[in-house]
């Protein structure tokens, strides 16, 4: 009975995909935590998503006519339920992640996906980051 071992080529395959791998699951988890920092951005300058705008009146003569209409015209979606698609944070959160799950798309062509797949749970450790120092705070509470 031999035992065989991998190639150099493969080894240095599998290390590109695991870097790949958990590269991409930085990058996708921190992409979360920055379109939500984008998302708040939003929500504390915009009217939320859902909600019904303000209406402005305006009054408008038609021409050749006495008669007087009124339009409602409701806010663009800049002001409006859209308004975090104009916030550079999101953009960035938003890039963050297409890096990331190019990535891990890449990873996919270097190491099986028995290496490549539960790497991808590192992205919600990663998420998650941040409310694990609120979970600190209270246990030496």
């Amino acid at each position: 009975m031999s035992v065989q071992f991998p190639d150099q080529e493969s080894l240095s395959d599998r290390n590109k995909g695991l870097v790949l791998a958990v590269s991409s699951s930085i990058f996708i988890g921190a992409s979360f935590i920055v379109k939500k920092k984008g998302l708040r951005a939003a929500g504390a300058t915009g009217i939320r998503a859902g909600s019904t705008p303000d209406r402005a009146v305006v009054t408008v003569v038609m021409h050749g006519h006495d008669k007087m209409s009124r339009v409602y015209i409701a806010y663009d979606a800049g002001s409006g339920g859209y308004s975090y698609l104009s916030k550079p944070l999101w953009w960035a959160g938003m890039v963050t992640m297409i890096v990331g799950e190019i990535a891990n798309f890449a990873a996919y062509a270097f190491a099986p996906a028995i290496l490549v797949t539960p790497l991808g749970a590192l992205s919600i450790i990663v998420r998650y980051v941040r409310q694990l120092r609120f979970f600190l705070v209270l246990a030496m509470a």
